[in-house]
């Protein structure tokens, strides 16, 4: 199957599988078609939030900045054996799409001490960079037509990358009515599951939408062919995926011993019928992978059957955090542990290897400030046999802004008008600016290898 049509296919297949999520309004129904129905909206809302949280901002017609910063904060056992301080590297961008500008800013620190703090501008058709502290004039430059072209293009793809979430937010729709008129009901059956957790065992019900061979293949046909003659459909996969010809029947081929299935776990109580787990099998003539996630009683197993089979179980403590052990099977020896913790939107997960005596602990928290700010916050830190190698923090504020805040380039010069005393001052003010850097102790240091390799004639 070529690549296309594969992209198609799995879309077919992930939204064949939300359709799913309607089991667990199943209660003495007899599996009506709206169930399915109820399911793929919940699919297409899901997908949507998700599109709308990545294209959050208006690009074409907002001024937006983006403030990045990525640092270093060694441990102290770093510190005191490489003498190494925090580093920290900024970088912001404001984008103006309307006036066709950009504005960067590039500043690196070690500690508090900043030894490198660049502005760039583009505008339009020049660009202009302030040294700061390392030249005293603003520097002039005439944009090629290619790098002029490969500007536009970058702010076309802001425009077409809004334009292409949107699209896409509408192919599921799409597809997800055709695929609603589709199932058959009869490919539904209900089993009995039973599972050890944790040393409980709990007696589920377990509820199969199965499509194998033929069945599936004319299934996902049957939804391609439907899809090729929409034209809505048809205009998506050429304009904004680039499709020159939409020729999703031709190009679709499955292995005639392809089965798909997915399943939904129960467990009643009472008056209430709640979803607790779920599974999906896929298998070819080759190779057979199925996953299996189930979370009930506060009690969680996760598991994977394939080449590199994971079996994950564990529970959720009274302070709300979920403390798991992973094995490669069932009865396997513990390997290592997880820790998950949500604190007021923070997630932090805590990796523990024992074969290797490691430890990562990561975090992550995206707040939406208002509809015209959000931030994105991740922290990663490791540690071998005892020993910690510190923090990697990296932040992102982004917000609708009134303007670019530019400096005075009127007086720049143009940099094919630089004379010789000019450059010299650049370079030994650069030089000066970053003595006593960890970069500039690094690039020292390759430079004396270079010349100790050339003039002892060997290879670095």
């Amino acid at each position: 199957m070529k690549k296309r049509g594969l992209i198609i296919t799995l879309i077919v297949l992930v939204i064949l599988l939300s359709g799913a999520i309607g089991f667990q309004l199943y209660l003495n129904m007899n599996f009506p078609k709206s169930i399915f129905q109820k399911s793929i909206s919940n699919f297409t809302k899901m997908s949507n939030d998700i599109l709308t949280q990545i294209n959050y901002f208006d690009y074409e017609n907002k001024v937006i900045s983006i403030d990045n910063n990525i640092s270093y904060v060694p441990s102290n056992e770093i510190k005191e054996a490489y003498g190494i301080d925090s580093l920290s590297l900024n970088y912001n961008v404001v984008l103006d799409n309307q006036n066709k500008k950009i504005f960067n800013n590039f500043k690196y620190l070690e500690g508090d001490k900043a030894y490198l703090d660049i502005d760039l501008l583009y505008n339009n058709q020049k660009g202009y960079l302030n040294l700061k502290d390392i030249f005293d004039k603003i520097l002039e430059a005439e944009i090629d037509e290619e790098t002029k072209a490969e500007i536009d293009n970058f702010f076309d793809n802001i425009i077409n990358n809004k334009k292409s979430l949107n699209d896409t937010q509408r192919l599921i729709e799409l597809v997800g009515d055709i695929i609603y008129k589709n199932i058959n009901k009869d490919d539904i059956v209900e089993k009995d599951f039973n599972v050890d957790i944790e040393g409980k065992s709990f007696k589920l019900d377990e509820y199969c939408y199965t499509l194998e061979n033929e069945k599936l293949y004319n299934f996902i046909l049957n939804v391609l062919t439907e899809m090729e003659k929409n034209e809505e459909i048809v205009n998506i996969l050429k304009d904004t995926y680039g499709m020159e010809e939409v020729n999703l029947v031709s190009n679709f081929k499955l292995d005639d011993q392809s089965t798909f299935t997915s399943s939904l776990y129960f467990s009643l109580y009472a008056d209430n019928t709640d979803i607790v787990g779920l599974s999906i099998n896929t298998k070819d003539a080759s190779e057979e992978s199925k996953i299996t996630y189930i979370a009930i009683d506060d009690l969680y197993m996760f598991e994977t059957i394939s080449e590199d089979p994971v079996y994950v179980s564990g529970s959720k403590d009274t302070s709300g955090n979920i403390n798991l052990t992973y094995r490669y099977s069932i009865e396997g020896t513990p390997m290592g542990t997880i820790k998950i913790s949500n604190n007021n939107g923070e997630y932090t997960l805590i990796f523990t290897d024992d074969t290797s005596d490691m430890d990562i602990t990561l975090k992550y928290k995206y707040e939406n400030v208002s509809t015209e700010e959000i931030k994105i916050n991740l922290e990663l830190g490791v540690s071998i046999q005892g020993v910690s190698f510190g923090i990697i923090k990296y932040n992102q504020n982004s917000k609708v802004v009134d303007k670019i805040d530019e400096f005075d380039y009127s007086n720049a010069i143009d940099v094919n008008e630089l004379t010789e005393e000019d450059t010299k001052t650049i370079e030994e003010n650069l030089s000066k600016q970053l003595e006593g850097s960890m970069i500039y102790e690094l690039y020292m240091d390759y430079n004396k290898r270079i010349e100790d390799a050339v003039n002892s004639n060997i290879e670095f």
